[in-house]
């Protein structure tokens, strides 16, 4: 039952904190959100949202405004970088909405966090802390609440780490709390659709397409309603911060896509931003029995291989919410619950990336086999082996 002395207390108003804050107070919790940065500033580039994560945000009441600032690709497509040479296709847009009920979507991340915010912001029971960097769990009369700016909040029913893949209150939850740095970088750029158009060409332009090289792989798709494209370089690299977007040496990358055939991106494309690729692992615990769970990146960061992370965030706001309304009398079990319930999918998530990048960076006799293999699978191969990730439904008998 909803408790409305009793809030429901999120550090973090990202993707993952918002959209747990919609799953609970559209469940009539109350909730309080805790942002360390004083303002919204536009941030970040390209999320994709595959069906498991938009039938979510159907649910939620969010998606037609979503659906008016994002992009539908056509098909999902794996390009030989050096030659141009197609070598598999998925289909999408109508055919992803007939085969797993909800569209695939692609949209620039402050799109999507404007789309969250203004839900959030229209709730009357849910209020927003800006300035307030949440960097500790504390309990209060046995009832938890987080520590913002050294001030204990008032205590809640649940407490809720949605901080991200630096989050402070992980402490709070695990010995081995910090991040794992992966051994790849993410370069990020937007280029226009008619730039994008001439160096990419037809077949790729209104798809997500990625190019496929020993030493990177470059990812390609609209968003901004497919006025901008969105460009992301992956590669290995030593580690150069821990933080996110960075400033690095550009020719580093340049010289990289030149290498790898994709000359004609490095010609026009500017703006680069590195983003070092960190990880969670998502085997150790995601929650204690005192009233503190992590959602999305502080539970399991992982690398965007599998273009899953904005999803999984998703689906574990939804779950943790569906968990703790089921039975809130019983917050330990109810994150126990949680936990049974996503870390299989994750890890089945996180395996898929995995394979992802072995695969796309791919050279000699394996990249041979792998070719072979793409190009004998069929559209609709492609898309019934996806139906165990996009085709993923908690709550089958909610009519969409």
């Amino acid at each position: 039952m909803p408790a409305g002395d009793n809030p429901i207390l999120i550090a973090g108003a990202g993707i993952a904190g918002l959209t747990t804050a919609l799953a609970f107070s559209n469940r009539g919790y109350d909730v309080q959100i805790f942002e360390r940065s004083y303002q919204f500033e536009e941030f970040g580039a390209g999320i994709q949202i595959s069906p498991n994560a938009s039938r979510i945000l159907l649910r939620l009441g969010v998606l037609d405004r979503l659906m008016s600032v994002a992009a539908e690709p056509g098909s999902v497509r794996l390009v030989d970088a050096r030659s141009d040479k197609q070598l598999g296709a998925m289909p999408l847009g109508s055919w992803a909405q007939m085969r797993w009920k909800a569209p695939y979507l692609v949209v620039h991340r402050a799109d999507l966090h404007t789309v969250l915010l203004d839900a959030v912001q229209e709730k009357n029971n849910v209020t927003i802390d800006l300035g307030a960097a949440a960097t500790n769990f504390t309990s209060i009369d046995g009832s938890p609440a987080l520590v913002a700016n050294n001030i204990p909040s008032r205590p809640g029913m649940l407490a809720v780490a949605a901080d991200g893949v630096w989050s402070n209150l992980r402490a709070s939850v695990r010995q081995e709390h910090s991040s794992r740095y992966s051994g790849s970088i993410a370069w990020r750029t937007l280029i226009g659709a008619d730039m994008a158009q001439r160096v990419l060409g037809e077949t790729s332009f209104g798809c997500v397409t990625t190019y496929l090289s020993p030493s990177l792989h470059l990812v390609a798709y609209p968003v901004r309603g497919g006025r901008l494209v969105n460009l992301v370089a992956v590669m290995k690299s030593d580690e150069i911060a821990r933080r996110w977007m960075i400033e690095a040496d550009v020719l580093v990358l340049q010289t990289a896509l030149e290498n790898a055939g994709l000359g004609a991106i490095a010609d026009v494309a500017t703006d680069w931003t590195a983003w070092p690729l960190h990880e969670v692992d998502w085997k150790d615990v995601w929650s204690v029995s005192d009233g503190l769970a992590m959602v999305g990146d502080a539970a399991h960061a992982m690398t965007p291989f599998a273009a899953q992370g904005a999803a999984m965030a998703i689906e574990d706001a939804d779950e943790l919410a569906r968990c703790v309304d089921s039975s809130s009398d019983d917050i330990p079990a109810a994150l126990q619950r949680y936990e049974h319930k996503r870390k299989p999918r994750v890890r089945r998530v996180v395996a898929r990336g995995r394979f992802n990048h072995f695969t796309w960076h791919a050279s000699g006799p394996v990249a041979t086999v792998r070719n072979l293999v793409l190009r004998a699978r069929s559209g609709a191969n492609l898309m019934r082996d996806f139906d165990w990730l996009y085709g993923h439904d908690p709550d089958p008998d909610n009519s969409l």
